[in-house]
């Protein structure tokens, strides 16, 4: 943690050391299953795209039009295959979570 402070200018070093301490507490748990979310593999590459749009469009909007584009964007997002995907998953984490 230390050396990746010493990395940055000496004002920003104290908080650079903090945060790296808590990303390195605050995380949450890699869920692995024994097979693979098959919507997933349907979508993905449809969904890479998207995301990459809204990461343009969102980050380019106008301030007072950013909700309105986010929202647009995240609803194509999750018609076009992120709903499956986060369908399949939820199922899939109940099943083996009870």
């Amino acid at each position: 943690m230390k050396a990746r402070a010493l990395q940055f200018p000496t004002r920003y070093q104290e908080d650079v050391a903090l945060a790296q301490d808590i990303a390195n507490r605050d995380t949450v748990e890699m869920v692995v299953t024994g097979r693979p979310i098959e919507a997933q593999t349907k979508y993905a590459t449809t969904l890479q795209d998207k995301f990459n749009e809204m990461i343009v469009k969102s980050t380019m909007a106008a301030p007072d039009q950013f909700d309105t584009v986010f929202d647009t964007m995240m609803n194509d997002y999750m018609s076009n295959g992120g709903q499956a995907i986060l369908d399949e998953r939820t199922a899939l984490y109940k099943e083996l979570n009870g």
